[in-house]
């Protein structure tokens, strides 16, 4: 039989020690007694183990200490010992009638052809389970039956969306148009939100005038200045290609410069990252928007380039000591806290807001109910293909835009396959439930499909799947981090986390 354990984290933080109790999803500040308790208390009654702490504390303060934690127990239910049973499906987690009429968002990947070759891209370097740039195409039939699919199970849903996705999906315009039309002639048409990832290589004129008539929301990959963007993001003539995505960005602001608030960008840094301040300060000035007298800054995110299993080879590093992702995030940490503990979160840089803000309003809209002994899911996923349903050239579903060639849940032409999506949760779940029944970061974690592990070339699609240890370190990691930038916040008043309050839970 299982025995109860107490999920805690003890830290120290600005000269303050604070426990993390998952059992209550609270952060208590304790002094250093409690502290040196509380990682024991499973092991109190061993001998050796109170000892220690009697020699280390005394024997009035230890007892003093386990009699304020018997009290915060009876009173909060904070450090009550639990016996989790790890499953992989629970009807909290995973409803099968979301998928008759709570589908939230369609992705078509309408071209896995590019018209770039993105020196850190998995589809340009090849990375095992994931496709390469083809030329394979989203037929006219395919894309209307996954219109169908989607719009009959989509009633449920105040605003569903659907998005096209490539390689470069305006490479397949014309099977664009009969999506859009299909989707505007449904009696749920106005409600649909059209959006479309790009490169923003092609939009001429005629492409500039339909997305802009047709209000689609567009998110356009660009990487920063010139000398930043032009590193990896290169032309199949391998020439860069900044100045011919700013062309397309500026003829649709020509247009019509309100378009500027369905816009959206989105950078991707490899290394060397010496170049980051350059990121920042280029979306911080974003010179279209001051072209078109735009005030407002752009929607911005940057994100670090997975570059594990590709055969990734960065451009010359001018100095000898090449900066880690962590060394350049440092100042730019301490200034998001500081900034954040003024009141100035607005202000912040576009940048720096999306590398941070996600970590602290996790946090604050994580769940608060008490955790008991029992059935306990470990994920902070979605359900596979109800937020999103990624629908392949072929017609084959996956969850998401990110999924690869062992996650498939179906295909448009015999709908969601419960068996596939069942045995996905299996896979996601049961090789960590040890791991996960005793790890203090179990509320917190962001465990998800998109990590299941998967080896090199020897992997093959009927081997078991497990998520390494390495991962689940590496989220306590940024469990803490995230509790560490709330604390900051909340001690410094009011103004530190007054924003949050303008944030939609998601």
């Amino acid at each position: 039989m299982s025995q109860d354990i107490t999920l805690a984290h003890v830290f120290r933080h600005e000269d303050c020690w604070y426990i993390f109790d998952t059992v209550t999803s609270q952060l208590y500040e304790c002094n250093d007694v409690v502290a040196a308790v509380v990682p024991h208390l499973d092991k109190i009654d061993q001998e050796h183990v109170r000892k220690n702490l009697v020699q280390r504390w005394g024997e009035e303060a230890v007892a003093a200490t386990l009699l304020e934690i018997d009290q915060l127990r009876r009173e909060t239910g904070a450090l009550t010992p639990v016996t989790l049973d790890i499953q992989p499906l629970s009807q909290k987690r995973y409803d099968p009638s979301k998928y008759e009429n709570e589908i939230r968002q369609l992705q078509l990947t309408v071209a896995e052809q590019c018209n770039l070759r993105c020196r850190y891209c998995p589809y340009t370097l090849g990375r095992p389970g994931a496709r390469r740039h083809q030329d394979v195409f989203m037929s006219r039939e395919t894309a209307l039956a996954a219109v169908d699919f989607f719009l009959a199970r989509c009633s449920a849903v105040d605003r569903p969306g659907i998005s096209f996705y490539g390689g470069e999906p305006l490479l397949n315009i014309p099977v664009m148009h009969a999506v859009i039309e299909r989707a505007r002639s449904h009696p749920a048409g106005e409600r649909i939100i059209i959006n479309v990832d790009t490169n923003g290589l092609i939009i001429d004129e005629d492409i500039a005038r339909w997305l802009v008539d047709n209000r689609i929301n567009t998110q356009i990959s660009l990487d920063g200045p010139a000398h930043v963007h032009d590193r990896y993001r290169t032309a199949l003539s391998g020439c860069g290609s900044h100045a011919r995505v700013i062309a397309g960005i500026e003829r649709l602001l020509a247009l019509d410069p309100e378009y500027h608030r369905l816009l959206s960008f989105n950078a991707v840094l490899a290394p060397p990252y010496r170049v980051f301040a350059d990121v920042v300060d280029y979306f911080s000035s974003f010179p279209p928007y001051k072209k078109f007298g735009i005030a407002d800054p752009p929607d911005a995110s940057l994100g670090f380039a997975d570059l594990s299993y590709m055969d990734f080879t960065p451009v010359a590093e001018m100095s000898r000591e090449p900066l880690s992702v962590d060394q350049v995030l440092a100042p730019y940490e301490v200034y998001y806290k500081t900034e954040c503990a003024a009141g100035r979160h607005e202000q912040l840089p576009p940048v720096v807001r999306s590398l941070f803000d996600a970590d602290v309003i996790g946090y604050h809209q994580r769940s608060r109910s008490i955790l008991t002994s029992g059935p306990f899911v470990p994920t902070g996923s979605c359900q596979p293909g109800q937020r999103k349903l990624h629908v392949r050239a072929d017609g084959s579903l996956l969850p998401c835009e990110r999924g690869n060639d062992i996650m498939f849940i179906g295909h448009v032409r015999h709908g969601i396959d419960l068996r596939a999506v069942e045995a996905l949760y299996r896979s996601l779940v049961d090789p960590v439930a040890e791991r996960c029944r005793s790890c203090w970061a179990i509320r917190l974690c962001k465990l998800c499909f998109i990590h299941l592990a998967v080896s090199q070339s020897e992997q093959r699609r009927d081997e078991a799947m497990a998520i390494p240890e390495s991962f689940c370190a590496q989220s306590r990691l940024e469990a803490e981090q995230a509790l560490r930038y709330y604390l900051t916040l909340e001690r410094a008043g009011g103004e530190g986390l007054a924003w949050l309050q303008k944030i939609t839970r998601l």
